[in-house]
């Protein structure tokens, strides 16, 4: 049974993030990007679709860095994404947006479009954190 946080760890106030890709070339570019934000822990990588139904109930994570498009290539499966309602995912694609969102219309979704860039990168984690600020506030 998956055990359900509340919120963001406050003692450590880090976001936990799982990491869903698999390009290694996209996976340290990516690993580096988080690691460079102290408010962001990565708390897991998986690079299969098995390992991300799996690793979401083993991490818990605050934020899920998804790539759509990873094996085995079923789009259909997204449906059983089950986050908890103040996490966030965020989609690292070059899918056009229309082609997931059905999917994932129960989750909080954002886009980070590929390639990635720092500059992106570091706007969108800025936004989130506002987010996550203004979430606790209410």
């Amino acid at each position: 049974m998956k055990q359900q946080r509340t919120a963001p760890d406050p003692a450590a106030k880090r976001l936990r993030c799982l990491l869903v890709e698999d390009e290694h070339l996209a996976i340290t570019m990516m690993v580096q990007l988080i690691r460079s934000r102290s408010e962001l822990l990565l708390v897991g990588i998986a690079k299969y679709q098995e390992q991300f139904f799996r690793k979401l109930d083993e991490c818990d994570p605050d934020i899920v860095f998804l790539d759509i498009g990873i094996p085995p290539g079923s789009f259909g499966a997204y449906r059983q994404v089950d986050l908890r309602k103040d996490a966030i995912l965020i989609v690292v694609s070059g899918y056009r947006p229309e082609v997931y969102r059905p999917l994932l219309s129960h989750v909080r979704i954002l886009e980070l479009p590929k390639p990635v860039s720092r500059s992106s990168f570091h706007v969108m984690m800025d936004k989130i954190i506002q987010l996550c600020k203004s979430d606790k506030a209410t």
